[in-house]
């Protein structure tokens, strides 16, 4: 038995009609009477009871949509799942990450990707509120951080170490450090007036909590960079922005026998069934590069 047959079958039970069928399914009217009649044929049963105006199932054919509609259905994305798993990605694909990340990290491994797969075209949106994926229209967004609870499904890529640093000069010319509360004598940079509080802790197991004044609040994280790099104080950022920097001697860490919690990285896309291959590719693309790049950790 073919599973097209048994398709239109239900597509006509569950649409009460075969113009209704044919409404909802873009297949031709022909095509799906056709087919329940070869079903009919085949079964040696009569399925439905025809009028002028409706069709209705016959005890037959209601006992055969009750026993085959939800297997069918799943069938059907199953083949779907594994058609996708061996196509060629292609299409639009919409993304969203907060716009430093997006920059500096998201870029080039959208120009990479895309090299990859010449089929595939993308629309990269780039900011730092909250976008809403389903009202938007976009496909997968990149959250770091706690997530708030939603219906969305999340897969955690890594983690990407925060680094306190300032310029040598600031250190210099105001000195060192020695301990977490001794950032309460400088002036301190942070991305968000939220970020001013925040956990450490010691390589030796010791934690404080701070709770600092900034005298300078600016984001995203790279636009931070600029005055670190000048000297104007203290401050902490994603490490991908500051480990050029660090190893250049243009910034320096400061307390580095103490630690910031990593920032999660996040992909939160709408739904888990029936994932298109583009957004698979892209996920499974982008989870392989971070992980074989040193500024991240996998989870």
């Amino acid at each position: 038995m073919h599973l097209d047959l048994l398709s239109s079958f239900i597509d006509i039970a569950e649409a009460g009609s075969l113009a209704k069928a044919s409404s909802r399914t873009g297949v031709p009217t022909s095509t799906l009477s056709r087919n329940l009649a070869r079903l009919e044929t085949e079964l040696g049963l009569r399925l439905v009871q025809r009028s002028t105006r409706a069709l209705t199932l016959s005890e037959d054919g209601r006992q055969l949509y009750q026993r085959t509609a939800a297997q069918v259905q799943l069938l059907k994305e199953e083949l779907q799942l594994a058609a996708h798993a061996t196509a060629e990605p292609r299409g639009l694909l919409r993304l969203t990450a907060p716009s430093s990340f997006g920059r500096v990290v998201l870029a080039p491994l959208i120009a990479e990707f895309m090299a990859r797969y010449p089929a595939i075209e993308v629309e990269a949106l780039l900011v730092d509120r909250r976008v809403n994926l389903i009202e938007e229209g976009v496909d997968l967004a990149f959250r770091m951080g706690a997530l708030a609870d939603s219906a969305l499904i999340a897969r955690t890529v890594g983690t990407v170490e925060r680094v306190l640093c300032a310029s040598p000069g600031y250190l210099d010319a105001h000195g060192r450090p020695q301990q977490p509360s001794d950032l309460r004598q400088h002036r301190f940079l942070a991305l968000t007036r939220e970020l001013q509080a925040f956990d450490m802790a010691s390589s030796a197991g010791a934690k404080q909590h701070l709770s600092l004044h900034a005298s300078l609040v600016c984001a995203p994280a790279d636009a931070l960079l600029p005055s670190l790099l000048a000297g104007v104080g203290i401050g902490w950022v994603p490490g991908f922005h500051v480990y050029e920097p660090l190893q250049m001697g243009q910034l320096e860490r400061v307390l580095p026998d103490w630690h910031l919690p990593p920032s999660t990285i996040h992909m939160v896309y709408p739904s888990a069934r029936s994932t298109p291959r583009k957004l698979s590719a892209f996920m499974d693309f982008v989870t392989q590069a971070l992980a074989q790049n040193p500024h991240f950790r996998r989870t």
